[in-house]
Parts: C-alpha cells; sequence; structure tokens
C-alpha cells in the first residue's frame, strides 16, 4: 500500500505541473510526504522517494516564483 500511495500523488503533481497548475502541484507533491492514517504505514527507513519529493517541490516553487524557497529545497536553478 505504501509504493501505491508514494506513487500516486508525486505522479499527480507531474501532471499538474505539466498543465502549469503550479499551486496544486505543490499541494500533492507536499501531500505525499505524509502518508494518511487509514493507510497505517510510515515513511520507510530507506528508499524513500523524499529527496525526488523535495526536488521538485523546490522547482514547483521556483515556477511559483520562489526561487529562494526552490533553492533551499534542492532544485538546481541557475543563479538569478
Amino acid at each position: 500500500m505504501q509504493d501505491a500511495w508514494t506513487d500516486a500523488a508525486p505522479a499527480r503533481g507531474h501532471r499538474k505541473f505539466a498543465a502549469r497548475d503550479y499551486a496544486a502541484a505543490l499541494a500533492d507533491y507536499q501531500a505525499s510526504m505524509e502518508y494518511p492514517e487509514n493507510l497505517e504505514v510510515t515513511r520507510a527507513y530507506r528508499g524513500s522517494r523524499a529527496p525526488e519529493v523535495f526536488y521538485y517541490v523546490g522547482l514547483t516553487q521556483s515556477a511559483l516564483g520562489n526561487q529562494d524557497a526552490g533553492r533551499r529545497r534542492g532544485a538546481n536553478l541557475p543563479p538569478s
């Protein structure tokens, strides 16, 4: 069940990012780091997708015009 959740939320974020709905994409990326209580799972000890999600959160922050937040989240952004 954990894999389904960790794959679904980022995939939804990717679709919204591609459609330039950056605020909704950001919400999906951030939601992918939280696990609903009803799933009865927690974050993986190893093999977590957190680094990937942090990258996309940074990229989305940058697309929303917040370059500093993008850099803090690890997106490789060119200097402004």
